[in-house]
């Protein structure tokens, strides 16, 4: 049992020593609690295209908040603590646009890719492919630099040692030959797509949507409003405009300002035909996940029900009566991406009426809006970035 054992043992470390072994660099990415989904996009990007390279994605310490020297000293010494040759981070910048940093340890090279013209995720998939290029390249100078491996090399050229470990070479010194060794590769100025290689998931680029970050969102909607007494019932359009506020973790926050007009709904009371208009104005702060493909929103609504009743009477007489009353609900959603900017979405709210308003007529009851009203929207909505 205990040879047993003892063999066990001897294979498992073994396994672990090649794996260990398997792992060349580290592709370091700065956390940004800001710029979470970001962050996401451009981890996923890097663990998709690098997955057949011996490297490692390694989420370590906080990006910096502003570009300073002293700034990409500390992310130098961080890549060095980490063993790391490519440091990425989100960034936003004072103008309020976000961008991807690509810190290049051994040249000291930062690279920017911004993010609004291409959309957060096809921006991250350009960034991780270019960490790529710079990580083949890595190796390829390691390749380079290394002692050949052919046994009729002579015993001088097999003498000759490599760099060490974390040294660093300037990007003046890093295109100059060593002595005694083949020339080495030179640094291109930017790695593009197609100097990467195209990896098996770039197959098809264009079934990969961007992701749009809006700062404002519109959305037209078929509405239907109704109380309890289903009589008066009321359809028509919604319209509803969003500006993001800012982010927490994962979530878009919204204001949103939204209004309606619909039909008028009649009936026959007591012998008079009433009619009922409502313009229901509201306001609230909304909350929402989102991927590339769908989201989901939630969050509270506070509206002011402008209510006309009107009625008429077959003899001549006439009647009309203005009342308000405010409601206090919530609103829920879901979103289906159409195009970037184009998504469809699905509604439903809930709002009690304070105070509840009834209407007479010739003195009898004739309507009564009751304390709940329920709703329900279908529309589309245009992101704006």
């Amino acid at each position: 049992m205990r040879s047993r054992l003892v063999a066990l043992t001897i294979v498992v470390l073994t396994f672990a020593a090649s794996r260990a072994g398997a792992v060349g660099t580290t592709v370091a990415v700065l956390h940004e609690e800001s710029l979470a989904v970001e962050e996401g996009y451009l981890i996923e990007a890097l663990r998709i295209y690098t997955r057949d390279l011996p490297c490692r994605v390694r989420v370590v310490n906080v990006a910096p908040t502003v570009l300073t020297p002293a700034a990409l000293e500390q992310v130098e010494r961080e890549a060095t603590r980490e063993d790391a040759s490519v440091v990425l981070w989100a960034h936003r910048r004072d103008d309020g646009q976000a961008t991807f940093y690509m810190f290049d340890v051994r040249a000291h090279d930062l690279r920017e890719t911004e993010m609004a013209p291409l959309g957060v995720e096809r921006a991250a998939m350009e960034v991780a492919l270019k960490a790529r290029a710079l990580l083949v390249l890595v190796d390829a100078r390691a390749e380079a630099l290394s002692p050949p491996r052919d046994e009729r090399t002579s015993g001088a050229e097999a003498r000759r040692p490599s760099p060490a470990a974390g040294t660093r070479v300037s990007s003046a010194q890093e295109g100059a030959p060593a002595s005694g060794a083949p020339p080495l590769p030179a640094l291109p100025a930017a790695p593009s797509l197609a100097a990467s290689g195209p990896p098996a998931v770039e197959a098809h680029p264009a079934a990969t949507p961007s992701h749009v970050v809006p700062r404002y969102a519109l959305d037209a909607s078929f509405v239907l409003i109704s109380p309890l007494d289903t009589t008066w019932m009321r359809m028509g359009l919604a319209v509803t405009a969003a500006v993001r506020l800012g982010r927490v973790r994962t979530s878009r926050v919204w204001l949103a300002l939204d209004g309606s007009l619909t039909n008028r709904p009649h009936t026959q009371v007591n012998g008079f035909e009433v009619t009922l208009r409502d313009l229901p104005l509201a306001a609230g702060v909304r909350a929402g996940w989102s991927s590339p493909r769908a989201g989901f929103v939630v969050g509270s609504r506070t509206s002011l029900h402008v209510l006309d009743v009107d009625a008429g009477g077959s003899d001549g007489r006439t009647g009309a009566s203005r009342r308000y009353t405010v409601g206090l609900g919530g609103v829920a959603s879901g979103e289906l991406r159409m195009t970037d900017h184009l998504w469809a979405t699905l509604g439903v709210s809930v709002e009690g009426l304070v105070p509840t308003q009834e209407f007479t007529v010739a003195g009898q009851p004739a309507l009564a809006t009751g304390s709940v009203l329920f709703g329900a929207t279908a529309g589309i909505e245009v992101l704006i970035p």
